[in-house]
C-alpha cells in the first residue's frame, strides 16, 4: 500500500460552467473521511523534530512492513542510512515545489553538493552545506502534508533523533494550475490513476479498430526512460493521457497522486465540472480471510478520532464488485505499527488506504456527484494469507481487467466494442 494506486472515471455534465504543538485532529494516525477533507493542510513553516503522527511511532515497535531494513535502504539509500545511524549531520526537509525549494536554499547561501543514490520515492536527498558551512542533508520534492508525514516516517523508522530533523517551507497548492489546464482542454471524462491499465482496457475492447494505436503504444514503452534532471517545477514533468473516440467522446487518464495531493486534484476535477467519478485504488487488508487482489467497495468508514464508524452511503456499486468492509484512511504505511494494527482490528477495520477518504468526503459534500469506488488489496497485513506490499507489481493488475472494463462501461455508458474505437491518443500537460 506504500504507493496507493487509484483511478477516477468522470463523465462531465455539459451544463456546468467552465516549532509548535499540534492541534488535536492533526495528531491522529488515521482520520475519518470528513476530517480528512476539513483538516487543514497547513504545517508550521519551521518545525523541529517530528509531526505528531510520526512522533508516536517507535523504531523498536513491531511493524506491519516486512524486511524493514531493505525497505529503508530502498527509500533512503545506504549513504543516508549510514549518516542517520553513525553520523551527526542534521537533516532538513524543505516542503513545497522541489525546484522552488532548491532556488530558495541557494539564495539563502546553502551549497548543494550532489544527490544521494537511493531506490524508490519521488523525493530527493541532497548532500549540502548550510550558510555556516556545516554538513547537512536536505530533502526536496516533498509536497502535501501526507507526504511530509511519509518522508518523516522513513527517518523515524531509521532511528534519526528528533533533534537532528527540521521541516521548513510551505505546502504548494496546484489547484489553480489544474483548473487552468482543464479549462484549456474543455469538459471530458476522467480516468485517474492506473493509466496503463485504463489505456490497455480501452484498446483491447476493440483491438481491430485500435491496432494502429496498440502498435504505437508498444513502441513507446520500448523507448528508453528520460533522465531524472531537475524539472522546472514538480508539476512540469507530469502529464496525463487523452483518448479521443470515434463516437466523439474523450477520456483523460491520470497517474495517481499521493495522499492529500490526490484530494486536491479530485477537488479541482469537481470544480471543473466532473459529476460522474469512479475511483479505483490499492489498499491493505486487515482481515485474516482476505487475499491479495480481493476487490470491493467499502461499506463503512471508521474515524479513529471518535471511535465511530458509519455507512459510506454515497458510493454507487460497480457491476461485479461486492460492497463490504470497514475502511480507515492513514497518511502513510510508515505509521502502521503492529500496535496500530491490533487497535484497528479491535475496531473492526477491514481495509486501510491513503486517498479514498478524500473522495468519500467530496461525495458526501456534493450529493449530486455520481460517485463509484473500488479498492483492490495489494497486501494483507495478518493471517495465513499475509503478503507484503512490495510483492505487488503491475502483473497483479492483469486479472482485474474485467473489473476495469466494467467500471469503464458503467461510467462511459459503453455498450459494445464500437464505443471503444479510438480516433486519437495524445498527452495533456499542466
Amino acid at each position: 500500500m506504500l504507493f496507493t494506486i487509484a483511478f477516477v472515471l468522470g463523465a462531465l455534465v455539459a451544463t456546468v460552467p467552465a516549532a509548535a504543538q499540534q492541534p488535536g485532529p492533526r495528531a491522529r494516525v488515521g482520520v475519518g473521511c470528513e476530517a480528512a477533507l476539513a483538516e487543514s493542510r497547513w504545517i508550521p513553516p519551521d518545525f523541529p523534530g517530528y509531526l505528531a503522527e510520526v512522533a508516536r511511532v517507535s523504531p523498536e515497535q513491531p511493524h506491519t512492513i516486512d524486511y524493514m531494513e531493505s525497505y529503508l535502504h530502498d527509500a533512503l539509500g545506504a549513504e543516508t542510512l549510514s549518516a542517520v545511524r553513525s553520523g551527526s549531520s542534521p537533516f532538513v526537509i524543505v516542503v513545497g515545489d522541489g525546484p522552488t525549494a532548491l532556488k530558495r536554499l541557494k539564495t539563502e547561501g546553502w551549497q548543494l553538493e550532489g544527490q544521494v543514490e537511493k531506490g524508490s520515492g519521488y523525493y530527493r536527498i541532497h548532500r549540502a552545506k548550510d550558510p555556516a558551512g556545516n554538513d547537512t542533508y536536505v530533502v526536496t520534492h516533498v509536497n502535501g502534508r501526507d507526504r511530509v508525514i511519509h518522508v518523516q516516517g522513513f527517518f523515524k523508522l531509521a532511528g534519526l533523533a528528533p533533534a537532528r530533523l527540521r521541516t521548513i517551507g510551505e505546502l504548494k497548492s496546484w489547484k489553480a494550475e489544474y483548473r487552468a489546464a482543464f479549462a484549456r482542454l474543455g469538459y471530458v471524462p476522467v480516468f485517474y490513476g492506473w493509466p496503463n491499465s485504463g489505456v490497455a482496457a480501452v484498446m483491447k475492447a476493440n483491438p481491430i479498430a485500435n491496432a494502429k494505436w496498440i502498435g504505437r503504444r508498444l513502441w513507446e514503452r520500448m523507448r528508453p526512460a528520460k533522465s531524472s534532471a531537475e524539472p522546472a517545477s514538480d508539476l512540469s514533468n507530469q502529464s496525463f493521457q487523452i483518448i479521443e473516440f470515434e463516437n466523439g467522446k474523450r477520456l483523460w487518464l491520470f497517474n495517481s497522486m499521493y495522499g492529500d495531493l490526490a484530494g486536491e486534484l479530485l477537488d479541482a476535477l469537481y470544480e471543473h465540472g466532473a459529476r460522474n467519478i469512479t475511483y479505483f485504488g490499492t489498499a491493505g487488508g486487515l482481515n485474516e480471510a482476505q487475499r491479495v487482489r480481493d476487490i470491493f467497495t467499502p461499506k463503512e468508514d471508521f474515524d479513529p478520532g471518535t471511535g465511530e464508524s458509519r455507512p459510506v452511503g454515497v458510493l454507487k456499486p460497480i457491476p461485479g464488485v461486492p460492497v463490504s468492509g470497514r475502511y480507515v484512511r492513514v497518511a502513510t504505511s510508515n505509521t502502521e505499527t503492529q500496535a496500530w494494527l491490533d487497535d484497528s482490528v479491535k475496531n473492526g477495520v477491514d481495509v486501510v488506504e491513503m486517498e479514498l477518504g478524500y473522495f468519500i468526503a467530496l461525495a458526501r459534500a456534493h450529493p449530486e456527484l455520481n460517485a463509484r469506488a473500488a479498492l483492490v488489496l495489494s497486501e494483507v497485513l495478518r493471517g495465513p494469507n499475509r503478503k507484503d506490499m512490495r510483492s505487488w507489481s503491475s502483473k497483479d493488475t492483469d486479472p482485474l481487467a474485467p473489473e476495469v472494463r466494467s467500471a469503464l462501461d458503467a461510467t462511459l455508458g459503453a455498450t459494445g466494442k464500437k464505443d471503444y474505437a479510438i480516433r486519437a491518443v495524445r498527452k495533456g500537460r499542466f
